[in-house]
């Protein structure tokens, strides 16, 4: 688990006041911990390895494949 998802602001409310209640500690630590990993999953390294993927993959199903792509000159900021 990530994050939290809200129907209505009643839910908001409730999940807030639980989250900065003294139980409400170690959810938030965790959710914070789960939510680090899964930011890895859109890293550039991340994106790159899976277009490359991607890209090997379609060439080797005989398809043709043209990719033009600028590099910026400065990496986006992180």
């Amino acid at each position: 688990k990530t994050g939290f998802l809200y129907r209505n602001m009643q839910q908001l409310a409730d999940t807030t006041v639980r989250l900065f209640s003294d139980n409400g500690r170690e959810e938030c630590e965790r959710v914070a911990a789960a939510a680090v990993r899964r930011a890895d999953d859109f890293s550039m390294e991340t994106f790159r390895r899976n277009v490359g993927s991607l890209l090997r993959d379609l060439t080797t199903r005989g398809a043709s494949v043209s990719v033009v792509a600028d590099r910026p000159k400065h990496p986006p900021a992180m």
